[in-house]
């Protein structure tokens, strides 16, 4: 079963998250979408990819409930699927523009982070990494990504907080670009999409790697200790009781 919906029209290919109404990633998701962009990234015809979600979510993030229940062997490869995914987004040199239809904490932020340019909806939504506060370890590759917007001194300090900001508050550290109705918010990263799609295709997309290639380093997927360290940290007993807080909060949300 498909997780997303697909659009191409005029070179633009227009993804649509479609697991459920938030969106959580799970493996299934991971590997879906990682094929849908390197499949882009080959196809000529395609000149820049709209990556968009649900009416009040974009993406909820991880699938914690399931993840929650994984043995140590599906964690870890779960885990560098995420990792590869991560790779795939943020080192697509086409154009690539996210419209933010809702919340989008952790894993949703994360992949907003790897676009060009974010709109998101107007609302009382939020977005941020939120890792911490549940003890989950935030690796440098994520670091790196939030850092390349915010700048260092303020993508460390909200991650260490893991802060989780309002729409206005994202605009004006620059976490997002532009904030639009929900009912224009997808109209308004297309105009985006198709202004960068209309510039010279060789100098865009060299001078996007130029810009990301000290970045690159973080992103290449590899088991090191900071894998190794966040694998043991999933397992400690103190995060497992605050996961599942968090996840029985979410259940009784729903």
């Amino acid at each position: 079963m498909s997780h997303f919906n697909i659009n191409d029209r005029d070179g633009i290919r227009t993804v649509q998250m479609n697991r459920g109404s938030s969106n959580p990633i799970n493996e299934a998701f991971v590997n879906e979408l990682i094929a849908i962009f390197e499949r882009s990234r080959d196809d000529d015809s395609i000149k820049g990819i709209l990556l968009t979600g649900q009416p009040n979510f974009f993406s909820v993030g991880l699938d914690l409930p399931e993840l929650y229940e994984h043995s140590p062997e599906d964690f870890s490869r779960f885990w560098q699927c995420f990792m590869t995914l991560i790779y795939t987004l943020a080192t697509f040199d086409k154009p690539f523009v996210t419209s933010i239809t809702g919340h989008a904490p952790a894993g949703g932020c994360v992949m907003a982070i790897c676009a060009d340019y974010r709109v998101m909806a107007e609302g009382k939504y939020k977005i941020g990494l939120n890792e911490i506060p549940v003890g989950i370890i935030v690796p440098p590759s994520i670091y790196e990504l939030y850092a390349l917007w915010l700048g260092r001194r303020a993508a460390s300090q909200y991650l260490l907080e893991g802060k989780l900001h309002t729409v206005q508050e994202a605009l004006n550290i620059g976490l997002i670009d532009a904030v639009a109705d929900l009912e224009q918010v997808d109209d308004v990263a297309m105009q985006q999409l198709i202004k960068y799609t209309g510039f010279d295709q060789e100098a865009w997309r060299a001078t996007k790697r130029n810009i990301r290639s000290n970045l690159t380093q973080y992103l290449i997927p590899k088991k090191d200790g900071h894998f190794e360290k966040a694998q043991k940290q999933w397992w400690k007993p103190e995060v497992r009781a605050a996961l599942k807080s968090y996840i029985d909060q979410i259940k009784k949300k729903k």
